[in-house]
């Protein structure tokens, strides 16, 4: 079962709950460096990948972010263009 997540929460918690294997995946758009700077290092740490929606490169001063474990990021982020 795939479990996402797309503003439930704070952006911090769902990174957080992400890093944690609570989740697979989360994406934001319009979001503010203070939302995701924390959630990205624990991403980071954990092994996981985060990119904007469109492949590139995220930083925590990216404007929109794609999250997720790093088995599933590429299969997501196909899913994710398509529906957008």
């Amino acid at each position: 079962m795939l479990r996402c997540a797309c503003n439930l929460n704070s952006p911090a918690l769902d990174l957080a709950n992400l890093a944690a294997g609570r989740i697979d995946a989360c994406w934001y758009y319009h979001i503010q460096p203070w939302d995701i700077a924390a959630g990205l290092l624990l991403v980071k740490e954990a092994g996981g990948i985060f990119t904007e929606p469109d492949g590139r490169p995220a930083s925590i001063y990216s404007k929109s972010l794609f999250a997720s474990n790093s088995y599933l990021h590429p299969t997501m982020h196909k899913l994710l263009t398509i529906a957008v």
